[in-house]
């Protein structure tokens, strides 16, 4: 399901990507969500704990390691 959201970004910037997504037939609504849904599936392969502060290094680096290469 698809919700609306109120967002705040810098006008300049999304004036230059919006001609840019337009050529290639990408909304800049439909970019955004392709952007948190990325992010939503690096972070689902995180595997991170209920809580992050009990984490070890280790088990950070290689969670980050996960976030960085996901493809």
């Amino acid at each position: 399901m698809k919700k609306n959201y109120t967002v705040s970004l810098d006008d300049e910037k999304v004036e230059l990507v919006k001609p840019w997504l337009e050529k290639k037939g990408i909304s800049f609504s439909g970019f955004l969500n392709s952007a948190v849904d990325e992010m939503a599936e690096g972070i689902a392969k995180m595997d991170l704990p209920e809580d992050v502060s009990e984490m070890s290094i280790g088990h950070f680096m290689k969670a980050f390691s996960k976030l960085v290469n996901h493809k």
